[in-house]
């Protein structure tokens, strides 16, 4: 990657689409562009699983260090050659291969953060647990027996899953405040595709 600090060098070898220049370039108007790329909801959505990889968060301790407080398994979900939503005006599937990214999750470090894990979601049978739970069993796993192995792992890329694309408001706390950040996507809702 080029930085300020170090520049990228090809040599001879330098690829015909690199040039440089000092000239102003006028974009045009970009009003009507979207502000965002999120999607509708849409409802049974075909998914090429593409990524699974393991996933750790870390929180701070009161003494300044981090520790582990989740671990997920990330997803890098593709939206399949069906498409998804209504097709574009010459008739072709809409948003095809378009890439989504989710964390499913797998545990959580109650011991070193009881007051972040307090909540009943998080309990064996709360909320946080149901993509795992749907996901797992659309692989064809028993969610009475949640294993995610190296193996798991890469057998589950390339294989399709039916899920849906779900549209919700996106908030964050900033100064101890829950504020409205625009909208986001979501995938849930996990079940086999057919």
């Amino acid at each position: 990657m080029a930085t300020p600090e170090k520049e990228l060098n090809y040599g001879d070898n330098e690829p015909d689409w690199v040039t440089e220049g000092d000239e102003d370039i006028e974009v045009g108007d970009l009003s009507a562009a979207p502000e965002d790329d999120v999607l509708p909801t849409m409802r049974n959505v075909v998914f090429e699983v593409r990524k699974a990889t393991l996933d750790t968060q870390e929180f701070k301790l009161e003494d300044g260090s981090k520790q582990w407080a989740k671990r997920n398994l990330h997803l890098q979900l593709n939206v399949g050659p069906e498409g998804a939503g209504e097709p574009k005006e010459d008739g072709t599937p809409r948003y095809v291969n378009k890439a989504f990214h989710t964390n499913l999750l797998l545990k959580v470090n109650k011991d070193d953060f009881p007051d972040a894990f307090k909540y009943d979601k998080y309990a064996p049978d709360g909320k946080a647990w149901t993509n795992t739970k749907t996901f797992y069993r659309a692989m064809g796993g028993d969610p009475k027996s949640v294993q995610i192995t190296r193996q798991f792992r890469d057998e589950i890329v390339g294989k399709l899953v039916k899920a849906d694309i779900v549209k919700r408001a996106k908030r964050a706390q900033v100064d101890g405040q829950w504020v409205d950040q625009g909208s986001e996507n979501v995938i849930e809702n996990f079940r086999k595709a057919e």
